[in-house]
Formats: structure tokens, sequence, C-alpha cells
């Protein structure tokens, strides 16, 4: 049986305008796409959309609720950096004398008594050899050239220790060891510890005291 030409034309209208449909909604879809993207692109760069609303705040307010996990590893996140980045200013926070020192859990330990003072009975005194230990702080983040020098009083060198390297990559504090060879010392009185990193002079502070027995005259 034949059908009449008005419904074909219908069938044939409908067809047409589902197709027009779904291109329609296909379009939307890729509009939509695009603007989330777009909105994304914003948010990491900081750019403004057309109502004037800050990218970057949308994305702040998108990680404002962020569980404790992510928390703390932004945190640590944050350490990690500020140990890097600094303006590399070394300061001597701490230095004594042993005639044995070692380093345990980043930190110095001495295995004979810290030497307040030598007794001399005569001068020039000639000393053992001993170690000295330099606690350090600074935010360079990086190996650093290190020199110290022993002096009298009066800044007489009487030992140093040239090229030594004081390494902060990856940490801010650092306990550093130098060796002294035996070393002659030419009088009584206090004797002090100069450190200069890089050329420029970070303590010139007491080391201990040279001194004849009591009673001596």
């Amino acid at each position: 049986m034949k059908k009449p030409s008005w419904i074909i034309a219908l069938a044939i209208g409908c067809t047409t305008a589902i197709g027009v449909s779904n291109a329609a909604l296909a379009a939307d879809k890729k509009k939509g796409e695009r603007d989330e993207a777009a909105d994304f692109l914003n948010a990491l760069t900081g750019s403004t959309d057309s109502k004037g609303s800050s990218g970057m705040s949308d994305l702040k307010d998108a990680t404002r609720n962020v569980g404790p996990a992510s928390q703390a590893a932004s945190e640590d996140l944050k350490v990690k950096i500020s140990e890097v980045k600094g303006d590399g200013k070394v300061k001597v926070i701490g230095a004594f004398a042993s005639k044995s020192i070692i380093v345990q859990n980043h930190k110095c330990v001495a295995r004979a008594p810290r030497v307040e003072f030598f007794e001399a009975p005569e001068f020039p005194f000639h000393a053992d050899k001993f170690n000295i230990c330099t606690e350090l702080e600074g935010g360079a983040g990086r190996a650093m050239k290190m020199s110290v020098q022993i002096t009298t009083g009066r800044g007489k060198i009487i030992g140093r220790a040239e090229n030594e390297i004081a390494d902060f990559t990856g940490k801010t504090r650092l306990d550093h060891i130098i060796d002294f060879q035996p070393l002659t010392f030419p009088e009584a009185g206090t004797y002090r510890l100069i450190v200069d990193i890089e050329g420029e002079r970070v303590a010139n502070i007491p080391l201990f005291d040279v001194r004849p027995p009591k009673g001596a005259e």
C-alpha cells in the first residue's frame, strides 16, 4: 500500500529536525568543553574573565578545602623551598675545641673533654693536635668555601685551615669539624677563632685560653 505524500514529508521533516537538534547539542557540548578549558587556563595564569573575576581566586577557592594530607604535603613543600632559598648569609652560632670530635645525627659530639683552656708550663707552648667544631646557620642552600684561623688576642695567626667546605645543600643548620695539627702558642692569653665564608668575615670569637699553671709567675 502506497503511503500518502504528506506522511512521507512529515517523516523527512522529523528526521531533519532531529539531526539539527543533535548537531546543536554537539556544538553546545564542544563550547562547554572549550569554556571549561579556558576557565582552567585562566585560573592557572591569573587571567581575568569578562565579568572581572580573577581566575586565580577561583583556583584558591577550589583548593581551600583540601584534606589534611594535601595540606601537610603543601607545608612540607614550603619547608623544602625555604631551605633552598635564602640570602646566603652564614652565622656562627657556636664553636668549641676538643682532642676528639665526631658528628652524630648531624651534631658535633666531643669524645674527649672540651678544651676551655690549655695549661702551659712555659712559653712558647706546644699543644697536641685537636679538633674544632663550628656550629653554622645559613640559607644559601649550596656548598660554600670556608676558611678558619686561630689568632692571639692581638691578631697574630698561629694556625689556619683553608679550603674547607661548608655544605648547606638541603639544610640551614650545619656542624662542621676542622682538624688542627699541633700548634705553638707564643704567649698566655685568650685565643680567638676567625671564620670566613667565601671571603666574608662571619665570626671573630673567643675560643679558649692558654695560661700558666696556678701559682706560677
